[in-house]
């Protein structure tokens, strides 16, 4: 179980990293968006297994909710990064090619 988890939440980081990079969230929209995600996939998992408090692998609920939220933050923000750099800073970068276009051309 605790293998499941890890795994888990290693994938949940990159996909909630590239959500919130694509819906260009930033600064606390987008750690209230890890957390949120986080905590919704912690909770489905332990719930299709029927043991949500996890007591069943770990010491205490705390332990099990709290065991994995910031190893998988540093995937998380490197995903969301590169995520919304990739799909905004397009955009960006045409927006300065125009004035550059503007000003020399103009």
């Amino acid at each position: 179980m605790v293998q499941i988890l890890t795994r888990t939440h290693a994938q949940t980081s990159l996909i909630l990293g590239l959500g919130a990079g694509i819906l260009a969230l930033s600064a606390w929209q987008g750690f209230l968006f890890y957390l949120f995600g986080y905590f919704a996939v912690m909770a489905c998992v332990l719930s299709k297994n029927g043991d949500l408090a996890g007591t069943k692998h770990w010491q205490t609920s705390y332990e099990v909710w709290s065991s994995q939220i910031f190893g998988g933050l540093l995937s998380f923000v490197l995903s969301w990064t590169l995520s919304y750099a990739l799909v905004h800073g397009i955009r960006l970068l045409v927006l300065i090619s125009n004035v550059q276009y503007t000003i020399e051309y103009g």
